[in-house]
C-alpha cells in the first residue's frame, strides 16, 4: 500500500461493530450527532469527503467505555473525531482517498466529468449522476443520512 497510511484502531470500523451489536435509538442518534459534527468540521475547513460509509468510520474504544483520547496510529492526520462520544466508542471518520476541495473550480476533485465515485447506498443523486461539480457539502450530509 505504497502511499497510504495504514490505520489502527482497537474497535475496528463501524461497519464491523454494526454486524455484532444493536444500538438504541437514542445512541445511534448521537453516533449521528458526533459524526455530523466531524463532517461539519471538515465542510468548515474546505473538504468534502464524498465516501461517507459505515466502513469508513473505526471505532477507538468500541470493546469499553471510551477513554477519551483521540489519537491514532496515523497521529490524527487523517482523522476527525471529537476528544469524548455520548455512546461510548469515539467515532472516527477515515480514508479521504475521493475528498474533494470546496471551491476550487480547477480541480472538480479529481475526477473526470461523468465518473461516478463513491459506494453506491451512500452517494448523493448528484454524485451517483456524475456531475462531480456540484457535489458539495450536501453530499456527505445525504451519506450521513
Amino acid at each position: 500500500m505504497q502511499g497510504k497510511a495504514v490505520l489502527a484502531v482497537e474497535g475496528g470500523s463501524l461497519a464491523q461493530y454494526l454486524k455484532a451489536a444493536t444500538w438504541s435509538a437514542r445512541d445511534a442518534a448521537g453516533l449521528v450527532e458526533v459524526l455530523a459534527r466531524a463532517v461539519h468540521y471538515a465542510h468548515s475547513q474546505g473538504v468534502v469527503h464524498r465516501d461517507l460509509k459505515p466502513g469508513n468510520v473505526l471505532l477507538q474504544g468500541a470493546g469499553g467505555v471510551a477513554d477519551g483520547a483521540s489519537e491514532g496510529a496515523a497521529g490524527g492526520a487523517f482523522l476527525l473525531a471529537p476528544r469524548s462520544s455520548p455512546v461510548g466508542p469515539i467515532p472516527k471518520i477515515t480514508d479521504f482517498g475521493l475528498a474533494k476541495r470546496l471551491g476550487d473550480s480547477a480541480d472538480p476533485g479529481g475526477t473526470k466529468t461523468g465518473a461516478v465515485m463513491g459506494t453506491p447506498s451512500y452517494i448523493a443523486p448528484e454524485q451517483a449522476s456524475g456531475r462531480s461539480r456540484d457535489i458539495g457539502p450536501g453530499a456527505d450530509v445525504y451519506a450521513l443520512g
